[in-house]
C-alpha cells in the first residue's frame, strides 16, 4: 500500500533558448554526422545533451576566465552588494560582513605630449 500512495517523481526538465547562430552550428554538426554515416538520426535535444554529458565536470580556468570576461557586470554586482547590506540590516546586523576582492585594471600611463 505504501508504494501505491507514493507518486513517481517525474524528472525535472529545464528548457534553454538557443541563439540562431547556435542552432545553425548544431544543424551543421548534425549534417556532418549524417553525411559520414547514413541512417544516423540525432535530434538537437539528444545532441546537446550528449555534448554536455561528454564534457568535463569542471570548467577549465581559461573557460571560467572567458565567461567572467564576457558576462561580468560591475553594476549588477554593486546592486547585489547593496541588497546584501540592506538584508543584513533587516536581519539585525549592525555591521554587515561583506567580503570580496577588488582587482583594478591596469591602465597604460599617459604619454606626455611635447608642445
Amino acid at each position: 500500500m505504501e508504494g501505491e500512495t507514493q507518486k513517481k517523481k517525474r524528472p525535472v526538465l529545464d528548457h534553454v533558448a538557443l541563439t540562431y547562430a547556435s542552432v545553425e552550428k548544431i544543424k551543421k554538426w548534425l549534417d556532418q554526422v549524417s553525411a559520414k554515416k547514413k541512417g544516423v538520426k540525432i535530434s538537437r535535444k539528444d545532441f546537446v545533451n550528449w555534448l554536455i554529458e561528454k564534457s568535463n565536470e569542471n570548467l577549465s580556468t581559461g573557460d571560467i576566465n572567458a565567461l567572467i570576461g564576457k558576462f561580468y557586470d560591475e553594476e549588477s554586482f554593486l546592486r547585489q552588494l547593496l541588497r546584501d547590506v540592506r538584508q543584513a540590516k533587516e536581519d539585525g546586523q549592525d555591521k554587515p560582513s561583506l567580503e570580496f576582492d577588488i582587482k583594478l585594471k591596469k591602465t597604460e600611463p599617459k604619454k606626455e605630449t611635447t608642445s
